[in-house]
């Protein structure tokens, strides 16, 4: 980190030192640092979409969700969609409990992204949360298939299966 600082000092325009400092200062929890870096570097890179997310990531890290909802919304109006970028969003909809706008932004990806494992997760939430908790209990099975070992999927699933009354299903999860 200090060398990348050093480095800094002499090439004060160079956006992987930028980048590279914004990724240090994020590890170390110093989001406004990350923020200023990931800004730096988006401008002298042209707009590079990995650091859109990082800038994202540091944004939601430093709790301004708004600020990271907006670039991910962004990133995909001009065309920029990945799994990560529609997983995060869809995340932050839940997380205001826009069931449906969550819904739509998954449902759009998974029409042409249907093996995006990435995407399992927060498809099965999202139709739990609107009601729909046997395909939410498939979605989430995916999920925990695809991530085998993940305990935010089988709490999520045990969750759904306490939902509908079944009881074997709920401690099957959790086992």
């Amino acid at each position: 980190k200090a060398a990348l600082e050093r480095i800094l000092g002499i090439e004060a325009n160079n956006p992987e030192v930028h980048k590279m400092l914004g990724a240090y200062a994020l590890e170390d929890a110093q989001t406004k640092q990350a923020i200023v870096h990931y800004k730096r570097a988006l401008e002298l890179s042209g707009g590079d979409p990995q650091l859109k997310l990082s800038l994202a990531t540091a944004y939601y890290s430093s709790g301004d969700k708004n600020a990271a909802k907006r670039i991910y919304e962004n990133m995909i109006e001009n065309g920029e969609s990945s799994p990560d970028i529609v997983s995060n969003l869809s995340m932050l909809y839940l997380e205001e409990n826009r069931v449906n706008d969550a819904l739509n932004q998954l449902e759009k990806f998974l029409e042409n992204h249907s093996e995006s494992s990435l995407l399992f997760a927060p498809y099965g939430l999202a139709l739990a949360m609107s009601g729909d908790l046997e395909n939410g209990i498939k979605w989430t099975t995916k999920a925990s298939e695809a991530e085998p070992g993940d305990p935010s999927h089988l709490y999520n699933l045990a969750g759904m299966y306490a939902l509908t009354g079944n009881a074997s299903g709920c401690f099957r999860s959790l086992n």
